[in-house]
């Protein structure tokens, strides 16, 4: 049975006589590799490949803007909040709190095509209906009320504001670009050929999408190759939802046909096998045992409903797997090597809740610190641990409290020179600067024990701390160690290790998102 690409691109290759001025989108990269190498494997002679780009690619390119990363956008809005508010200041710490939130609104308001100068024009209306006896009595305080409805009155301001100045730089986030190349999408039909776009294997679109979408096909200048099967059409099926609101809601198909699908659950013969796990342990170990009994895992793809099992399915691989192509990348924050900065930010934030005095720091945070894992490395070479032998003094002498001076008298000259690499976490005056300078100093000090993956995993630290430096340096608001973790865990959060294997041979692990469009002879979904 064909797959899915294979079926599209043999009814586009028989109405047209070249590929190479044709334009294809589609769900994901993974997907544009894929249709990529059936077009070489069709291919009877020499030429050049089509266009062929992933969808929010084709939205960027479309919108004439880059995504910028939500940092850079935080600080950006935060530009934006101080210059419509001269009068009064508002730290960035404090600032971030909410704005978070209100980016993420204004992402969705974008997204989805919301007018929104109507929407915050009636939310205020609806706060002021709320409150509306502010003052009615004269021995209550009604400040933060009143300056909840100015905030709430300023939101939408702020909104537009924000996107004059993002579209000023020729950047914005993805709510907004999307927007914005919905504008723009009457003019880029006038410039394409027609029906030399084609649109493969979507489903769920979201309201900027479908409108872009129908220009394209009311225009002539796209074709849209829909992934669907006459199973989930022909019932009230979930899976079936969104393709039959664009065949009854859609223009274009009132005045042509929408396209017919096979069933292919009648028609294919399908072996469905449930497996009874009660944890995500025992799921995965089971579906390790089940690979090593596999003749060939050739067009196989694992797909994993949480990403966060990526750790457990590696670690659980057989031997037999040779090859091995993993779409998603490895979240920074799952590395065992994140827990050393999270000790360094617990040692400084906890020294604040304590109230200590500066360059003084609880002893079980310091000791924390000194028995990490990865810190083991900087005195291997010393006679003595260093971790064991300050847990043994500080036990003997009870001593809860430690400053730099205090560590060197504890602990024995010759385990001196392990200190080095920290000193700099112990000084009394400490800025924002000299923290992210030091745990750049850190991460070359560590460099030359780690080797092969770990030395990939120090890099993207290095490169994490790099920028929250280029940022500190570029915005001056990170005041302090704890937005400064605020920041790193955002980062971290948003940051991911990417493997590199062969993307068409062996076994495909891989998240939900990427499967679109995509067909294989055997699927295992843990």
């Amino acid at each position: 049975m064909k797959s899915f690409l294979e079926e599209s691109l043999d009814q586009i290759w028989d109405s047209s006589s070249s590929l190479e001025e044709l334009t294809f989108v589609l769900p994901s990269q993974r997907a544009c590799v894929f249709l990529k190498d059936l077009i070489i494997k069709k291919s009877d002679k020499a030429g050049f490949l089509p266009k062929i780009i992933p969808i929010e690619k084709f939205i960027e390119e479309l919108s004439g803007l880059a995504q910028m990363d939500r940092v850079e956008l935080l600080f950006n809005f935060y530009e934006v909040f101080l210059a419509s508010n001269p009068q009064k200041s508002l730290s960035f710490d404090a600032f971030s709190n909410w704005a978070t939130t209100a980016l993420q609104d204004f992402n969705e308001i974008d997204r989805h095509l919301v007018d929104a100068k109507q929407l915050f024009s009636q939310l205020s209306d609806i706060k002021k209906m709320e409150e509306w006896k502010v003052d009615a009595d004269p021995d209550k305080d009604y400040s933060l009320m009143r300056s909840h409805l100015f905030f709430m009155e300023r939101l939408g301001l702020l909104h537009q504001e924000l996107k004059s100045k993002l579209l000023d730089q020729g950047k914005g986030y993805q709510g907004l670009i999307y927007r914005e190349a919905r504008e723009q999408s009457e003019a880029f039909c006038a410039q394409q050929k027609p029906n030399s776009i084609f649109l493969l294997g979507f489903n769920a679109l979201n309201k900027a999408e479908e409108h872009i979408f129908q220009d394209l096909l009311s225009e002539g200048k796209a074709q849209v190759f829909w992934d669907g099967d006459a199973h989930y059409m022909n019932n009230d099926h979930i899976a079936g939802h969104f393709l039959r609101k664009y065949r009854d809601h859609w223009p274009f198909y009132q005045q042509n046909p929408f396209p017919e699908f096979p069933n292919r659950f009648e028609s294919g013969d399908k072996n469905l096998i449930s497996i009874a796990a009660p944890k995500n342990i025992s799921q995965v170990k089971y579906f390790g045992q089940w690979l090593s009994e596999q003749e060939s895992i050739e067009n196989t793809a694992v797909v994993l409903a949480d990403e966060n099992l990526l750790g457990l399915c590696l670690s659980s691989l057989p031997s037999e797997v040779k090859k091995l192509n993993i779409t998603m990348g490895f979240p920074l924050r799952s590395i065992p090597m994140s827990s050393l900065f999270e000790a360094l930010f617990h040692m400084y934030s906890n020294r604040k809740r304590l109230k200590l005095a500066p360059g003084v720091y609880y002893y079980k945070d310091v000791l924390g610190l000194f028995k990490h894992p990865d810190l083991q490395d900087l005195w291997k070479d010393l006679e003595g641990d260093l971790a064991d032998d300050l847990q043994h003094i500080l036990q003997t002498q009870n001593q809860l409290f430690l400053t730099l001076e205090e560590l060197k008298e504890l602990i024995p000259e010759n385990l001196h020179e392990g200190l080095k690499p920290l000193r700099g976490f112990f000084v009394k005056e400490f800025e924002t600067k000299d923290f992210l300078k030091q745990c750049l100093a850190l991460i070359q000090d560590l460099k030359p024990f780690k080797q092969g993956i770990e030395k990939e995993f120090l890099f993207r630290f290095h490169t994490l701390f790099e920028q929250l430096k280029n940022l500190n340096e570029s915005y001056e608001y990170l005041e302090g160690i704890q937005t400064i973790h605020d920041f790193y865990k955002q980062l971290l959060t948003d940051e991911s290790l990417s493997f590199q294997g062969e993307p068409l041979q062996g076994l495909q692990l891989m998240g939900r998102l990427e499967t679109r469009s995509l067909d294989f002879d055997r699927i295992v979904l843990l």
